[in-house]
């Protein structure tokens, strides 16, 4: 949770930084820039989520066992 409060923080910083960027770049290297910063914690956050669907059916397959 942390990488991933830290990742939206750089997202800020970055948005904020384009911002003085020259107009003529707006649909080019900002765009470029934008979309690289945003994957970050949309990474985190798949990654994070896969975890716990694991953890969740590992766990749900030991109770499994358990049972039989």
């Amino acid at each position: 949770m942390e990488a991933w409060k830290n990742s939206i923080s750089l997202v800020k910083e970055m948005y904020g930084m384009l911002i003085a960027f020259p107009e003529y770049e707006k649909y080019t290297l900002t765009q470029q820039i934008r979309r690289a910063v945003i994957s970050a914690p949309s990474d985190i956050a798949k990654m994070e989520s896969c975890q716990s669907v694991k953890v969740t059916s590992s766990e749900t397959g030991k109770n499994a066992e358990k049972m039989i």
